[in-house]
C-alpha cells in the first residue's frame, strides 16, 4: 500500500496581511503575529470546485483513471458553497469517478487526515486490489468567516 500521487490547487489571488490592517480587518499587533504575509483567496471558485481541479492533477500524475477509483473521500472545515448537499458526490461526479463510492467528512482540522486513514483501511480491507482519492478543500470567507480574526 502507499500513496501513487499528491497534489494541489491554490487559486493565484491573494489577500496580504497589509491589505487586512489597511481595511481595518487586522489590527497592527495581530498582524505581527500573524505568521503569514499573505494567503490565497479564491473570488469565485467553490471549494468542490478547487477539489476537482487538485484531484485531476493528482490522477494525472499516477496516471490513473478517475474512473478505476473504489473511493472518493473529500474532508473539509467550513461551508462548501451550498447548503444541504454532498461536496464528495459533487467531486466524484466532476472527475469521472462513477463506480467510486463518494464520502464526506466534516472532521475540521483533522478531517485529511480521518480521510487518509479511512483510504488506508479501506484499500487494507478490500477483496481486491483497490484505489482511493482524497481530496480536501476550503474556502473561508465572509461574512461567516473572518480569515484574519477566526481560529
Amino acid at each position: 500500500m502507499g500513496i501513487a500521487s499528491v497534489d494541489t490547487w491554490l487559486p493565484q489571488t491573494v489577500e496580504t496581511v497589509d491589505e487586512a490592517v489597511r481595511a481595518g480587518r487586522l489590527s497592527a499587533d495581530d498582524a505581527a503575529g500573524a505568521g503569514a504575509r499573505q494567503v490565497p483567496v479564491s473570488p469565485a471558485l467553490s471549494p468542490p470546485e478547487m477539489a476537482v481541479l487538485a484531484a485531476g492533477k493528482a490522477l494525472a500524475r499516477a496516471e490513473w483513471s478517475a474512473a478505476e477509483l473504489d473511493l472518493l473521500a473529500h474532508a473539509w472545515i467550513y461551508h462548501q458553497g451550498h447548503d444541504f448537499w454532498s461536496p464528495a458526490h459533487y467531486v466524484a461526479a466532476q472527475i469521472g469517478a462513477s463506480r467510486a463510492v463518494p464520502l464526506g467528512l466534516q472532521q475540521l482540522c483533522n478531517g485529511g487526515a480521518a480521510a487518509l486513514l479511512l483510504g488506508a483501511r479501506w484499500v487494507a480491507h478490500a477483496p481486491a486490489p483497490s484505489r482511493v482519492a482524497v481530496t480536501t478543500a476550503d474556502r473561508f470567507w465572509g461574512p461567516g468567516f473572518d480569515r484574519w480574526a477566526g481560529d
